[in-house]
């Protein structure tokens, strides 16, 4: 998945799928900071961005933008 993020950095799905695979390895923190990163450096709402970060917290709030 690295080197499809070093082609294009800024592929929202290829983020969004990091962000869900550190997620099932229990490492929520990391998912929350992968996010928060993809949101800043792209489209903070995007859908599927904010339905990850609802799965990592199952926060109503994260669900907005």
């Amino acid at each position: 998945m690295d080197r499809s993020l070093e082609a294009n950095a800024l592929d929202l799905r290829a983020l969004n799928l990091r962000a869900a695979l550190l997620r099932h390895l229990d490492r929520p923190d990391d998912a929350l900071a992968q996010l928060a990163q993809t949101a800043q450096r792209t489209d903070p709402l995007d859908v599927r961005l904010l339905a990850e970060r609802w799965l990592v917290t199952r926060d109503a709030g994260d669900a907005r933008p």
